[in-house]
């Protein structure tokens, strides 16, 4: 647990054993300058007594089962992203050969034909596995109370940490075919593809991460 969390369980507690309830804890750790958010996060993992102690509650435990499940929903993520971005590259070096830099670039295959039915393949298989994925795991995450198990928030992270790493990469080679005067339409279509991809991903996992820095 972080600094900051032990200052507020710290203080919950010690202000509960002075008759204070949640109410009044929550009014004088606005008053000190915390957030609405770091509050709620902090007084849920209490329940109030008549014991002048808070009762905390139980966490909810990851099982394997979970575990596992988030490990295959990040998977079937990377599956997904990478054949739909592969796809449409694949559709520009075909249908938009602009004769500047390398023809292919990026996801480049020699047999446009056959890279297609590979993605297509891929994406009939992973996409609908990844939708029930998704819904199976908020079932269990909403029986189980557990806000956001870490294993999710971790492989979250790694993502768009391999997700910023590639954009650095474009952007490099961006600049290069820039400075040789190479730079056509299709690497700049293939730059904005990756862009929105990557800001997709962090868009949709963006209420996870808000949520855990707001806990940290």
């Amino acid at each position: 647990m972080s600094a900051k969390l032990d200052e507020l369980d710290d203080f919950i507690r010690a202000a509960a054993a002075k008759g204070a309830d949640f109410a009044r804890i929550r009014t004088a750790l606005s008053g000190a300058g915390w957030e609405a958010s770091r509050i709620d996060s902090a007084l849920g993992r209490y329940a109030e007594t008549d014991l002048g102690v808070p009762a905390p509650k139980p966490r909810a435990f990851v099982s394997p089962r979970l575990f596992f499940m988030h490990c295959f929903y990040f998977v079937l993520l990377y599956v997904v992203a990478y054949n739909f971005i592969s796809l449409l590259f694949t559709f520009l070096d075909h249908y938009l050969p602009d004769g500047l830099g390398q023809r292919g670039g990026f996801f480049y295959s020699g047999d446009p034909i056959r890279a297609i039915q590979d993605n297509l393949a891929a994406l009939i298989v992973a996409t609908p596995l990844f939708w029930l994925t998704e819904k199976g795991l908020e079932r269990a995450q909403s029986r189980s109370g557990q806000a956001i198990p870490r294993i999710r928030l971790i492989l979250a992270y790694f993502t768009i940490f391999v997700g910023a790493c590639a954009l650095l990469g474009d952007a490099i080679y961006f600049v290069y075919y820039l400075l040789r005067g190479e730079l056509g339409l299709r690497f700049m279509l293939k730059t904005m593809i990756l862009l929105l991809s990557v800001f997709g991903i962090w868009l949709y996992h963006r209420t996870d991460l808000s949520k855990d820095e707001a806990a940290s």
